[in-house]
Order: C-alpha cells, then structure tokens, then sequence
C-alpha cells in the first residue's frame, strides 16, 4: 500500500479522477471511488495528504543506497531518469517516491517492468530493462530519501 501522506492533494485528486474515468486502471479503486461524489475528491485528497502513514524500517546498505542513487539519476535520451519525474519541486509528473516503503516500491517496479501495469508508455519504458538488482537498489534508495 502506498504512503499517500507524502503526495500532493493536487496529484492524489488527478488520481482519483483517473481511477473513475478509467484512464488508470484499478479493479479495486474504480470500484471505491465509484462510491465518491466527484465533488468529494479534492477534500478526499486533502485528507490521505494529511494523514500520518507509517515508517519503513527495514535497513537499507550503502551499497543499495549508492547504486539506487545513480539508477535514479540515469536516464537515455527516449527515458528520462526517475528523478526527472519523481523529485523535485511542484508539479511532478509522477508521485512523491521519497519516504515509501521498500516493499511497495519493489513491488510496483516488478509491476511496471513486467508489464502488469502499462497506463503510462514513459513509466513501462523506464522498468522494462530494471533488473530484480535494480529493483532493490532502487526501493532502497528512494525508501531511505525522506
């Protein structure tokens, strides 16, 4: 589950809107938000922004550190590197990665890379060629950024 605490109400709002015209896809998210008036979103976002999510306490090494650091700081010429999207100040293109936990963001990167998810060309591109090595690194890196 992400920390939703360390996104933009703006970006959790978009999402919403996502999830119920379809355009990102999410059995069990179109089905919630199906449940929300449209009007009810931006307070909805407000509030899961607001909230207070848990920490990751797993250990990450300095080598994962390291090596997530350069990863997410990579990028080619059709991909650009995750920071292009993940960090810095408002707008991003994507959501906050900093401070999420090592499991969801491991997770998320096997679905990407795999091709579960494919709703954003950019974000599948990015995950295609990430090794189960990249992965790790990658989640610790951005686990440990707080």
């Amino acid at each position: 589950m992400p920390r939703l605490d360390l996104q933009d109400p703006g970006y959790l709002a978009a999402q919403l809107r996502a999830y119920a015209d379809g355009t990102r896809p999410s059995g069990i998210m179109a089905q919630a938000v199906s449940l929300v008036p449209e009007a009810a979103h931006a307070e909805l976002a407000a509030y899961f922004a607001s909230a207070q999510g848990p920490e990751d306490l797993s250990a990450a090494t300095s080598a994962d550190t390291a090596e997530g650091a350069e990863l997410a700081q990579a990028g080619t010429r059709e991909v650009p590197a995750c920071a292009a999207c993940h960090e810095g100040p408002e707008p991003r293109k994507g959501p906050v990665l900093d401070g999420q936990t090592r499991a969801f963001l491991d997770q998320q990167l096997r679905l990407w890379r795999d091709g579960t998810y494919a709703h954003d060309k950019l974000m599948s591109a990015a995950a295609r060629e990430l090794t189960d090595d990249d992965i790790a690194a990658l989640a610790a890196y951005y686990a440990g950024r707080r």
